[in-house]
């Protein structure tokens, strides 16, 4: 037998039948809905400034490396 089936062989849904929508679940009585966000209208983020340094904490920034360079 050949490995590539006809389509009518493979299983699944016959060909040519129509999808039939599925119903739309009941609604429970007493629940909440899901809570709606619009993101596009909320505040903006801004996170909060870096603490300030001590005066020369950079400074090994400014001496050059010996070896390898990573």
């Amino acid at each position: 037998m050949s490995k590539l089936q006809h389509r009518e062989q493979r299983g699944g849904r016959p060909i040519g039948s129509p999808n039939k929508p599925k119903k739309a679940p009941a609604q429970l009585p007493n629940v909440a809905l899901p809570p709606q966000i619009n993101v596009m209208h909320g505040p903006v983020y801004r996170p909060e400034p870096a603490p300030v340094l001590r005066p020369g904490a950079l400074d090994y920034q400014r001496i050059a490396s010996r070896g390898y360079r990573c």
